[in-house]
């Protein structure tokens, strides 16, 4: 009991430290051991561009980015700050309905004679190619504090990579404080990693639709605009 008793007030004292450190904007030095995992995308197939890389951020880490993650959304569509168009990450937004409304374009443009073109593409790299100057900006729009934002940044900025391998854990690493400019992206498996692609894509679709990329239909019944 009394070691039990120790081990609990070690956790608390160590989750005291961090809170203090996150609300100044810092990372702790902890946080920033990090452990790439590769996964099969496709059963079977184990060429290395085919895997994808999954990062395993210290617990106590992960246990910050979710939350912040899920309070970005929340403040998200509380604004309403979000695009009709964007479904991903989102509550009662299912991917069956965003593929019954592809259905149902494709069929007014035959019926209506109009021409277009759809571009289904899979965004490769996504979550690894964000710049953190523009999720920094977009996370920040989204009511996400400055310091939380700081703290999140660091740590992808400074860590230290690590590789399992079938032979186990790498002893060497890559990343830390090396880089002559700071490796961007925000990693798979960061618990905020969806709400981040989510706040990101959403001035994307805005500029599209300034530009006038997408379709307008009347719908025959009511008069609306689709």
């Amino acid at each position: 009991m009394k070691a039990r008793a120790r081990s609990d007030m070690i956790v608390e004292i160590e989750c005291t430290l961090a809170n203090i450190l996150i609300k100044a904007g810092c990372s702790p030095k902890r946080w920033k051991n990090c452990l790439d995992v590769m996964i099969l995308k496709k059963s079977g197939i184990t060429t290395l561009n085919s895997l994808r890389t999954v990062v395993l951020f210290p617990v106590d880490c992960n246990f910050l980015f979710k939350p912040l993650g899920r309070k970005m959304m929340k403040n998200a569509e509380a604004a309403k700050a979000l695009e009709p168009e964007q479904f991903g990450s989102r509550k009662r937004h299912r991917a069956t309905a965003l593929a019954t409304n592809k259905a149902l374009t494709y069929d007014l443009m035959r019926q209506l004679k109009r021409h277009g073109a759809v571009c289904s593409n899979n965004a490769k790299l996504c979550y690894d190619l964000i710049g953190h100057t523009q999720a920094s900006l977009a996370m920040q729009w989204m009511g996400i504090p400055q310091a939380l934002v700081d703290c999140m940044f660091t740590t992808l900025q400074e860590a230290a990579h690590r590789v399992r391998t079938g032979y186990g854990d790498s002893s060497s690493y890559y990343g830390g404080k090396v880089w002559a400019i700071p490796i961007q992206g925000i990693r798979q498996g960061n618990g905020a990693g969806p709400a981040i692609w989510a706040v990101v894509s959403t001035p994307l679709l805005n500029i599209h639709r300034e530009k006038g990329f997408g379709m307008d239909f009347i719908t025959p019944i009511s008069g609306a605009r689709i």
